[in-house]
C-alpha cells in the first residue's frame, strides 16, 4: 500500500469531520425544520471554509530552511534607541559587544570606506549589517553559525554571510590606519614608557602566542591542527604596545605548531632589519628563542637544579610587562568570542584566507575601541600563575646561542634593581 503524505492524512481527516458535520446538518433540518441552531450553522461554514483553504494549500509541514521568515523583523532604530524596549544599555552591550554610542560612531567610520561607499541602495544601512556583524563575531562555536544569526535578525543566511563580508572588507581597508606597526619615533616613545613603567629600555613591544579553536576537525590533513590543548585549533602571535594595542598579529598556523617557529618565519623577525632600530627588541616568555631582537625568560634545562636568584627576579620582573599581552588577547577574545572557538570548517586556503581576515577585523575593531576605557572587567584576563621556566624537555642550547641582546638585558635589570 503507498504511503500517503502528512498532508493527505490531514486532509482526509478533515474531509471526514467535515461530511459528519454536513450529516448532523441534515438531521437536525429533518428532525427540527422551523428551529434553526445558528451556533451549529456557523460552525458548519467555518468547517467548510478551512477546508476550502486546506485544499488550496501546497505546504503543512515545510521544514525551517524553506518556511517564509517572520513578519516580525529586527528593528534597528529601536534597537539603538536611549528608550529601546528590546535592548537596555547591559543587554546591548552583551549582545553586540559594543555600547550604542559605539556602534553608531562605528558605523559612521565605516560609511566612509570604499566597501560602502558604493552600495547599492537596495542594501541595509551600515548600521544594520554593522550589528549582523557585530552579533556574528560576539558568539562562540555554533552560536555564531549563519542559522543562528538568521533567527536572530530575522534575514536570509546568505545575507547574513554577505554582510559579514562587507564589514569585514571594509574593517581591513583600515588596517593601514589602526593596525600597523609604528614608526621609528612611536617606538622610541613606547620604548620610553615601557622603561619608566617596567624598568626595561629599548623594549617596543610584548609578544605572546594564543590559540584559536575549531569547532570541526578540517577536511583535510586535520592531525597537524591537533594542538597540545587536544583540540584542533589554530595558533597565532600577537605583539601588543604598553596601551594594549596590536601592533601586529600573524597567523593562522595549524594548533600544533610551536610559537617560537611561527615568529622565525614571521615578517617581523626575517625583515628585523626593518621593523627594528639598533637595541630595539621584544619582550616573550621562554617559548621564544634568544635573539637580537628578542628578550624572554629563563627556564630550567636538563640537569639543572634550579634558576639563580638573579634569574628568578628577571623573570617576576618580566612577568610585570608580559601581562600586557595577556590583557590585550584576553580583552580581543572576550569581546569577540568567536576567536576562542571558531564555526568555519577548514577545507582548504579558501577558509583559512576566511578566518584570518576575520581576526584582523576584530583586531583592528580592538584597536578602534582601546580609547574608551570602559572595558567590563570580565573581559580583562589577568597571568596565571607564572611557570615559564619550568624544566624543559626540548630544549636546544643552539636556539640561544645568540642570547647577547637578553644577557645585556639581565645585567641592567640586576644591576637596577636588584639588591641581595
Amino acid at each position: 500500500m503507498p504511503r500517503q503524505s502528512d498532508r493527505a492524512l490531514v486532509l482526509r481527516s478533515f474531509r471526514n469531520y467535515v461530511s459528519y458535520r454536513i450529516e448532523q446538518a441534515i438531521h437536525r433540518n429533518v428532525a427540527r425544520p422551523n428551529d434553526p441552531d445558528n451556533v451549529e450553522d456557523a460552525l458548519d461554514q467555518l468547517a467548510l471554509r478551512q477546508l476550502i483553504i486546506l485544499e488550496s494549500s501546497r505546504y503543512f509541514f515545510r521544514s525551517v530552511r524553506y518556511r517564509k521568515i517572520e513578519s516580525m523583523k529586527f528593528d534597528c532604530e529601536e534597537a539603538m534607541s536611549a528608550t529601546s524596549s528590546s535592548f537596555n544599555d547591559e543587554e546591548f552591550l552583551r549582545t553586540f559587544r559594543v555600547n550604542k554610542e559605539q556602534a553608531g560612531n562605528l558605523a559612521t567610520l565605516l560609511r566612509e570606506t570604499s566597501q560602502f561607499q558604493g552600495m547599492r541602495s537596495t542594501q541595509r544601512p551600515v548600521l544594520f549589517q554593522l550589528l549582523v556583524f557585530l552579533y556574528r563575531v560576539g558568539q562562540e562555536g555554533k552560536a555564531g553559525s549563519d542559522a543562528k544569526v538568521n533567527q536572530f535578525f530575522k534575514i536570509g543566511k546568505g545575507t547574513v554571510r554577505r554582510y559579514v563580508r562587507n564589514v569585514t572588507k571594509s574593517l581591513r581597508e583600515l588596517k593601514d590606519e589602526y593596525l600597523f606597526w609604528p614608526t621609528e619615533e612611536e617606538r622610541r616613545e613606547l620604548s620610553s614608557r615601557i622603561k619608566v613603567l617596567y624598568g626595561f629600555p629599548n623594549c617596543v613591544g610584548i609578544i605572546d602566542g594564543t590559540l584559536i579553536f575549531l569547532d570541526e576537525a578540517p577536511l583535510h590533513d586535520a592531525v597537524p591542527y591537533f594542538s597540545r590543548k587536544t583540540r584542533y585549533a589554530l595558533s597565532l602571535i600577537v605583539v601588543c604596545d604598553d596601551k594594549r594595542r596590536i601592533t601586529y598579529i600573524h597567523g593562522p598556523w595549524p594548533g600544533s605548531a610551536h610559537d617560537n617557529r611561527i615568529w622565525k618565519n614571521c615578517k617581523v623577525n626575517v625583515k628585523k632589519e626593518e621593523y627594528f632600530s639598533e637595541r630595539e627588541y621584544l619582550l616573550g616568555d621562554s617559548a621564544f628563542s634568544a635573539s637580537p631582537v628578542m628578550v624572554q625568560s629563563f627556564k630550567k634545562i636538563p640537569g639543572q637544579q634550579s634558576l639563580s636568584n638573579e634569574q628568578e627576579f628577571f623573570n617576576s620582573k618580566l612577568a610585570s610587562p608580559r601581562v600586557l599581552s595577556e590583557h590585550c588577547i584576553g580583552i580581543l577574545k572576550n569581546r569577540f568570542p568567536v576567536l576562542k572557538t571558531i564555526n568555519i570548517r577548514i577545507r582548504g586556503g579558501e577558509q583559512l584566507k576566511e578566518i584570518m581576515d576575520l581576526v584582523e577585523a576584530c583586531s583592528v575593531l580592538h584597536n578602534i575601541l582601546l580609547k574608551d576605557d570602559n572595558i567590563p572587567q570580565e573581559w580583562i584576563t589577568t597571568l596565571e600563575e607564572q611557570t615559564d621556566w619550568e624544566v624543559c624537555d626540548t630544549y636546544d642550547s643552539a636556539a640561544d646561542a645568540d642570547a647577547s641582546r637578553r644577557d645585556a638585558i639581565f645585567h641592567y635589570i640586576i644591576e637596577t634593581f636588584y639588591s641581595t
